[in-house]
């Protein structure tokens, strides 16, 4: 699990990004649900932040385990969003849904989420190659070469 809101989050408030840059955060449901803390942050920073939730209902990169059933749905994400401090929360079923939240996206500049409702996941993903210790120096090798500012 990348905790990806949670990256974006530290990129934005320590500075390596400009708050008045536009910022997508892309992630699945498992992994939005282990790192609330990450979107809490998203959401409540002057960054227009569009966190875009792919709701498939299991935890894909750890082997597909189902997620809690009370917690699982887009409308679930879409209710923890607006309670983490999202103003708008969306789902999205349709590339016109999408579009649409894009552009009030793009109009408004404040944080939006959208939960992605393609259906529930069954496909099972192998563990990533790369050890945690390879990744964290990929990562900063990034950050060091500018790619983030």
């Amino acid at each position: 699990m990348g905790l990806a809101s949670s990256v974006a989050a530290g990129l934005i408030a320590g500075g390596a990004i400009d708050s008045t840059r536009e910022v997508v955060v892309l992630e699945g449901d498992g992994n939005f649900l282990m790192g609330l803390q990450g979107a809490a942050m998203c959401a409540r920073l002057s960054a227009p932040v569009l966190h875009v939730v792919d709701v498939n209902g299991v935890y894909a990169t750890t082997g597909g385990q189902e997620l809690p059933s009370h917690l699982s749905s887009p409308a679930d994400i879409c209710r923890l969003g607006r309670a983490l401090g999202y103003r708008q929360a969306h789902i999205a079923k349709t590339a016109f849904d999408i579009e649409s939240a894009i552009s009030n996206f793009q109009l408004t500049r404040s944080g939006i989420l959208v939960a992605l409702d393609f259906g529930a996941g069954s496909e099972r993903n192998e563990r990533p190659p790369l050890s945690q210790s390879q990744a964290v120096v990929r990562f900063m090798k990034a950050l060091n070469s500018g790619f983030a500012g």
